[in-house]
């Protein structure tokens, strides 16, 4: 009688991925797909809210340092004016204009000292072009090359964008363009932010 024991091929199951299953992955699929999509927006869309509360606290920053020169000079050309008072009319006109040159003076100054810090002139010149009534109409705002540069080398820096999400303005380079000026595209025009243009504006007021 033999000893030997008799070994059967064992059978393996195959294990077979039913309609309901495969519905089942793909739904899973689509979901992390959308998922993942959102989270990407909201990110963006962060990014972006951040950039630009940035630019607003550093614009906030210079209208405030400009604010407490102009008041000065308000006050100095109020002392003036009454010591002005028993002049005679020509001569007065003529020391409103000198007074109105200077304070115009002044005023290029203060902006000339607030466009030395780069960055933050660049940041206010979009923020001047994305604020007022065309909020969201904006779809590209133009910069001086260099400033576009230390802008998009600053937040780098800070792990931020200059772009953000689709539905932000683009930054493009625009070697026309000043330091600290900008231009902003409408669908039917640009809004012009150049330092310049706010100036001659200012200079027309006081005149």
């Amino acid at each position: 009688m033999s000893t030997e024991t008799a070994f059967e091929p064992l059978a393996i199951p195959v294990l077979t991925e039913t309609e309901q299953e495969h519905a089942a992955l793909t739904s899973a699929r689509s979901r992390g797909y959308a998922t993942g999509y959102a989270d990407g927006r909201r990110a963006a869309a962060e990014e972006q809210r951040a950039w630009q509360e940035a630019a607003e606290r550093s614009r906030a920053e210079q209208e405030e340092r400009a604010a407490r020169r102009v008041a000065v000079l308000a006050q100095a050309l109020r002392a003036a004016a009454v010591e002005l008072g028993d002049a005679t009319v020509p001569v007065l006109a003529e020391v409103e204009d000198v007074l109105v040159e200077a304070a115009f003076e002044l005023a290029s100054a203060v902006v000339g000292e607030a466009l030395a810090d780069r960055v933050s002139a660049a940041r206010a010149a979009v923020s001047r072009a994305l604020a007022g009534e065309t909020v969201g109409a904006v779809a590209v705002v133009r910069l001086n090359p260099e400033d576009l540069a230390l802008l998009t080398e600053a937040d780098a820096g800070a792990g931020g964008a200059t772009t953000g999400p689709a539905a932000a303005p683009r930054l493009v380079a625009d070697p026309a363009l000043a330091p600290g000026d900008a231009i902003g595209e409408l669908p039917a025009g640009w809004l012009d932010a150049r330092v310049a243009t706010a100036l001659a504006r200012a200079r027309e007021a006081l005149s």
